[in-house]
């Protein structure tokens, strides 16, 4: 009995020894799967990160740059010695790479046997013009020079740049000249600077008029004004026009500066005198007043003794 007791009990210690070096072997294999399942998968990533970051890019689609604008320059080549007075036209496009007075000059030489020309190039200063049509500045000598000019309402003026760095702008009449020092042009900088354009006078008819009273006749005054200074307001042309019409024309106004009478026709609580404008068609009411509204050239306005709603606003 003692053996069997012994012998079952090293029987049960062998079954569970086996039973935990088989779960030992399963989770050794578990482990080792899984670690290459992970490997594989972290493996397979890096290489679509790879990927995704290397692939080429697709070609970028090519738009055409827009179709330039042209600008036209006029060219004038003048020299008083020989009375030599010629004209040219060019034309350059204006978004590409705009190109300079010297550059344009030489596209016209290669189209018009008429012109040529030769310079001379100074490191700092770049090229000037040193013949015209075989014709040589002298300085030493005779103090002649060719000057490159700009001419505007048939004033030239000195450029501040030479003719290999100016960039010309649409519509712009150039010049070379061959002058004599010492002369009277000026520089294109100083002559805008003193340059004033002429006034620009605007004509204004307004006309007086009353549907409600005997006492005042229609009347129609014309006024002038300089535009270029300060545009006026109507009540400021009104007290220019008493001014010089006080016997025919007599105003007054409140405190609003609201027209309360003209001549000796009062405004009244039922009719008003109205700022109006006229065209071909009809009146209709300028809403700002006579102490607003400022009149433009030509404007046909009148002043009229109604009510307020007799006409649609303009």
């Amino acid at each position: 009995m003692g053996k069997k007791g012994g012998c079952s009990c090293q029987t049960a210690l062998l079954i569970v020894a086996g039973v935990i070096v088989v779960g030992m072997a399963f989770f050794v294999v578990g482990f080792l799967v899984s670690q290459y399942v992970l490997s594989s998968d972290s493996d397979s990533d890096a290489a679509a990160v790879v990927t995704r970051t290397t692939h080429a890019p697709s070609a970028a689609s090519t738009t055409p740059p827009p179709s330039g604008s042209l600008i036209s320059i006029v060219f004038t080549f003048e020299n008083i010695v020989t009375n030599d007075k010629r004209e040219f036209r060019a034309t350059t496009d204006f978004n590409t790479t705009r190109k300079t007075a010297y550059e344009i000059m030489r596209d016209i030489e290669k189209t018009d046997t008429r012109f040529r020309f030769t310079t001379q190039e100074h490191k700092a200063f770049g090229h000037y013009v040193t013949h015209v049509r075989g014709v040589k500045s002298d300085w030493d000598a005779e103090k002649t020079y060719w000057a490159f000019l700009k001419r505007t309402d048939g004033v030239d003026c000195t450029l501040s740049q030479g003719v290999s760095s100016y960039i010309p702008a649409d519509g712009e009449h150039l010049v070379l000249s061959l002058v004599k020092s010492p002369n009277n042009l000026k520089s294109c900088a100083s002559l805008a600077k003193t340059t004033t354009p002429p006034p620009e006078m605007i004509t204004i008819v307004y006309t007086v008029e009353s549907n409600h009273s005997t006492n005042a006749a229609d009347a129609v005054f014309p006024a002038s004004l300089t535009w270029n200074t300060p545009r006026k307001i109507f009540l400021q042309i009104m007290e220019d026009v008493q001014a010089a019409n006080h016997t025919s024309f007599r105003f007054g106004v409140d405190a609003n500066q609201t027209v309360t009478v003209i001549q000796s026709s009062l405004a009244t609580a039922d009719v008003h005198w109205m700022l109006l404008y006229r065209n071909a068609t009809s009146d209709c009411t300028i809403t700002e007043g006579v102490s607003v509204y400022i009149p433009a050239n030509n404007d046909h306005l009148v002043l009229s003794l109604e009510e307020p709603d007799a006409h649609l606003r303009c």
